[in-house]
């Protein structure tokens, strides 16, 4: 029997604070499409697993108009086979784990466990320089995703694939805007991952300085930075 998968995509409006979010990353990403943006409740494709249910059979039971609401916690760096990374969103959600035990009690059994609620935003980043440049927007970004509620609904069953990728759009440059208060801490990181700054921009950034509540968060990336790049090494 072939196995199950299960899936739920963000409402009109959730995408569009999606698109917020990922338009503050002020570096080139190899962003996920809209269309394929979503958060896997179920996932089930180990032979070694009994499969109760047919794909059919799940299909009825899917919740296609029922809204699931969840909080986003935090942008994080995930690191997958081939020591790429990828950017996923975390969510905490009461909504997605019932859909979770749901399934469960419908005689499903996750391949991956325990339940974590994420949606994946980009495809692999390999370039170092590029994941230097994330680290220090992560903690401003990560800031800003606080008390936000997002809602999925378009709950759908398939037949599961383990060879699954999202589909990813063309690098592109995402401009640095002239008005925004980018600390001089930061500028060395963003030049090597191809955010350019102009003579212009960089007197703005000097001139219009930043919070010390911004100085505080961006400074705490630029030190994440570094950890994560010792990892690197490390590893």
């Amino acid at each position: 029997m072939p196995g199950i998968y299960i899936c739920v995509r963000p409402t009109d409006e959730t995408l569009k604070q999606v698109h917020s979010i990922l338009s503050k990353f002020q570096v080139d990403l190899p962003l996920v499409e809209s269309d394929d943006l979503h958060i896997t409740i179920m996932h089930q494709d180990n032979p070694l697993k009994s499969c109760t249910l047919t794909v059919d059979q799940a299909k009825e039971r899917c919740k296609p108009d029922r809204i699931l609401r969840a909080a986003p916690i935090e942008v994080q760096p995930w690191r997958v086979s081939g020591g790429k990374t990828i950017l996923v969103i975390k969510f905490a959600s009461s909504d997605l784990v019932k859909r979770f035990q749901f399934w469960n009690a419908m005689g499903l059994h996750s391949d991956y466990t325990p339940f974590s609620p994420h949606m994946t935003i980009t495809g692999a980043i390999e370039e170092p320089e590029r994941l230097k440049a994330l680290t220090v927007y992560l903690p401003v970004i990560n800031e800003e995703l606080k008390g936000m509620k997002w809602e999925f609904h378009e709950e759908k069953a398939k037949e599961a694939s383990s060879n699954w990728k999202p589909k990813v759009l063309k690098l592109r440059r995402i401009e640095v805007n002239a008005k925004a208060s980018i600390p001089k801490v930061a500028l060395k990181q963003l030049r090597p991952a191809g955010v350019e700054l102009d003579e212009h921009q960089e007197r703005q950034v000097r001139e219009h300085g930043f919070n010390t509540h911004s100085k505080s968060l961006l400074t705490q990336g630029v030190d994440k930075h570094r950890r994560f790049g010792k990892t690197q090494r490390e590893e």
